[in-house]
C-alpha cells in the first residue's frame, strides 16, 4: 500500500489528512488491497454492498448488465476514483452496477461501517475523514439531480439545450468548454449520439449556439 500514499493522499477523501496519518487511517477501514487482470471484475452486480473500493493503478469501467446478458458500459475509474461509498452508505443489499478492469489494475476496498464508527485508536483525525466522505456524498448527489433533470426533458433538443444552459450558468459565461467528447455527453444525456450531433448542427443554422468540438458559445435572444 505504500508506493500507493501518493495516490490516495491527493483523493478528496483523505483531504487534510498527513501522509503519515493514512496508514493508520486505512487500518481503521479494514483496507484490503487486491489485483486484478483485464476484463475481471473487481465488483459484481447483485454483490452485498457493505465495502467501497479505490482504484489506485489502472482503469476500471462502470458496468450494468440486464437479465439476458447484455451489458452498458458507463463511466471509466482511475487512480484515486471512488466506487461504491453511496451504495455502502445507503446499505444496499446489492450493488445495481459492477466494476469490471479495463486493464491490469489495483484497487483498495475499505469497510464503510467501519469508517463511521470511532475506533479503537481514537485517531484524532478520524472527523476529518468523516467530514471528506459526507461531502464527496453530498457532491455525488447534486451531480445525479443534475443529470436526472436533463435526461427528464422529452426530446434529445430539450436534453442538449437543458445541459448547456446549466453549464454556461454555472460556469458565468456563455462561451465554455464542456469536458465530454461528443459520444460521452451522448451517454451522459442518455441519447443517441447521430441525434444529438444533428440537433447541434440545426441549432447553430438556427443561431442558438456556435460548437466547435468541445468549445460551445450561446447566442442570446433565443
Amino acid at each position: 500500500m505504500e508506493r500507493y500514499l501518493h495516490v490516495i493522499k491527493k483523493t478528496p477523501l483523505f483531504y487534510g489528512l498527513r501522509e503519515e496519518e493514512i496508514p493508520t487511517m486505512l487500518q481503521c477501514m479494514a483496507a484490503d488491497q487486491r489485483q486484478y487482470q483485464e476484463g475481471e471484475f473487481i465488483c459484481r452486480m447483485g454483490e452485498a454492498a457493505t465495502d467501497f473500493a479505490m482504484v489506485l493503478d489502472g482503469k476500471a469501467r462502470i458496468i450494468r448488465e440486464d437479465f439476458w446478458g447484455g451489458a452498458e458500459q458507463f463511466e471509466e475509474l482511475g487512480p484515486g476514483d471512488l466506487f461504491g461509498p453511496e451504495y455502502a452508505c445507503a446499505q444496499a443489499t446489492i450493488l445495481p452496477v459492477g466494476l469490471m478492469a479495463e486493464t491490469a489494475c489495483e484497487a483498495v476496498f475499505m469497510e464503510y461501517k467501519r469508517m463511521i464508527t470511532v475506533c479503537n485508536l481514537a485517531c484524532d483525525f478520524h472527523n476529518r475523514l468523516l467530514q471528506n466522505m459526507l461531502r464527496i456524498l453530498a457532491e455525488r448527489n447534486v451531480a445525479m439531480d443534475r443529470n436526472l433533470r436533463h435526461m427528464a426533458k422529452k426530446t434529445t433538443r430539450q436534453k442538449l439545450l437543458s445541459y448547456l444552459s446549466e453549464e454556461a450558468i454555472r460556469k458565468g459565461s456563455p462561451s465554455f468548454e464542456i469536458s465530454y467528447s461528443r459520444q460521452e455527453l451522448a451517454d451522459y444525456l442518455g441519447v443517441d449520439r447521430s441525434a444529438m450531433s444533428n440537433e447541434i448542427s440545426k441549432l447553430q443554422r438556427e443561431g442558438y449556439l456556435e460548437a466547435r468540438r468541445n468549445l460551445f458559445v450561446l447566442k442570446a435572444g433565443k
